[in-house]
Formats: structure tokens, sequence, C-alpha cells
């Protein structure tokens, strides 16, 4: 599994979770540094942070799908704060 956020404790957080079932995680904080061998590892499925800096919002999962049009990717977000409207 890979895991993909630019906050360190996110993803710390979510190695640590998926760890205790023994899943196998791979985390980057940047997710151009992760596509380099992307198509050499056979990831089940993808964590991505969508407001993650770089190829952030949907560009990282584009890229995703054209190495592998069937890979399962969830989009999170814990910086939603930074893009919302105030009143």
């Amino acid at each position: 599994m890979l895991a993909l956020d630019d906050d360190s404790p996110i993803h710390s957080f979510i190695s640590a979770v998926l760890k205790k079932y023994n899943v196998t995680v791979i985390s980057s904080d940047f997710i151009g540094n992760a596509l380099i061998g992307f198509s050499n590892v056979e990831y089940e499925l993808v964590i991505t942070d969508l407001f993650m800096s770089g190829m952030g919002r949907t560009e990282g999962m584009i890229q995703i799908r054209k190495e592998n049009s069937k890979m399962p990717i969830i989009a999170i977000s814990t910086g939603l704060q930074k893009y919302a409207v105030r009143f």
C-alpha cells in the first residue's frame, strides 16, 4: 500500500494503523517521488492527500491512473480548512 501525504504526522498515523493489520506501507511526502518506479511495484491501494503540495488535487491521481487504471485510490485531506470559506 502506498500512503502519500505531505503532513508527516498524518502519513505516520496511516502507516501505524495499517501496520497493526499487517499491511506493508510505503509512504512518501511528495507524489512525484512516489511515481518514480510506481509501475515496478505492485501496490494494492493508494491513499493520498487531496491537497498535497506538488502534484496535489487530481493531478497526482491522474498520473497514478495512467500507470495503473485499476488502482484503487482513497483521497483524504486534513487541510481543508485552508480552502474553506469563512462566514
